[in-house]
């Protein structure tokens, strides 16, 4: 279906859902009346899909599996390029080449949108046809958004990158992206608890647990920071072990759930006990749970004023955030 329209991809390890999102509002904002699929639910609309009458398609492209092979489009936006769905890609190189095939689907009258300096990105760029354009020189640090964090201001100049290509109006674009409102998990505010502010993440990785956490502390430098992190899948959190531990030691405070398996099978090599045991020989107050129903009580009796508590998984750590502001 997409293939019939002049389709917008947007695709990339982290960041694709929030900068997909704010690509629709940019162009509802320029009356270009777009389709539009996105991998979450816009909290402006409460809907993953938008059905509109021009030309214009706008999807979330996922790697997972070289799924967005079947996608043509005329515009490709790559957000970053990581090692991410280790059960399926060996190494970053086995990403960047699907990565690399992606785009070259794309035609010569159109464009990708990247961080050109990028180094997991650059050797993906040589032999395309398409028109390169580096997002980098629209990244503004003094446009008021609504989400914090530099990722977001970097998503928000990938999609205002795109969006000029398409001859939208820098003032249009920059409007639309003052008042973009966020999507379902991604930096969510849920409410509060004893005074404690409670936001949930959909954050998997730890390029994206890392972001969440910065962006955290930009909003809230003087509170203290609680991470709880449910781990997503044994293969993701085997392989990358070490990096997730150097996000999560930035946290004042860690609590750890059990690994959600997902889609795997039981792997006793690898468990969130071993990452609370690794954290606190890093001098990290860490933490761990073996369900929702224990870790509840536990954090209502221990935050308070002084505290914001950063929910953080692609599983059911969600039910911890609803939970807490019930």
């Amino acid at each position: 279906m997409a293939n019939e329209y002049y389709l917008i991809a947007v695709a990339g390890s982290h960041g694709k859902s929030t900068t997909t999102a704010m690509l629709i509002d940019i162009l509802e904002a320029a009356e270009l009346d777009p389709t539009a699929i996105v991998g979450t639910l816009r909290s402006k609309t409460g809907s993953n899909f938008r059905a509109g009458k021009s030309k214009y398609a706008i999807v979330e492209a996922c790697e997972y599996k070289r799924d967005f092979l079947h996608l043509k489009p005329d515009v490709l936006v790559i957000t970053n390029i990581d090692h991410e769905h280790v059960d399926y890609y060996p190494t970053l190189l086995d990403v960047q080449d699907a990565f690399q095939t992606f785009a070259a689907v794309v035609p010569e009258a159109g464009a990708i949108i990247v961080n050109a300096i990028d180094p997991h990105v650059v050797p993906i760029l040589s032999g395309l046809s398409a028109t390169v354009i580096d997002y980098r020189k629209e990244i503004s640090l003094t446009l008021p958004l609504k989400l914090p964090g530099l990722h977001n201001r970097q998503n928000a100049a990938a999609a205002k990158a795109a969006a000029l290509f398409l001859g939208i109006e820098a003032g249009v674009i920059d409007e639309a992206l003052k008042n973009f409102a966020g999507t379902w998990r991604r930096f969510e505010y849920r409410g509060t608890c004893n005074g404690a502010i409670i936001y949930d993440d959909y954050a998997h990785n730890p390029q994206k647990v890392a972001a969440a956490m910065a962006g955290t502390r930009e909003l809230y430098p003087d509170k203290k920071l609680t991470v709880v992190f449910q781990p997503h899948t044994y293969s993701r959190t085997k392989v990358l072990f070490a990096p997730f531990v150097e996000s999560l030691e930035k946290a004042d405070r860690v609590v750890l759930l059990p690994i959600y398996a997902a889609r795997e099978d039981f792997d006793g090599s690898v468990s969130s006990v071993m990452l609370k045991d690794e954290l606190q020989k890093r001098g990290v107050q860490a933490e761990h749970f073996e369900s929702i129903d224990t870790v509840v009580p536990a954090l209502r009796e221990s935050i308070n004023v002084d505290d914001v508590v950063l929910c953080v998984g692609a599983g059911s750590v969600t039910k911890v955030a609803d939970l807490l502001t019930k």
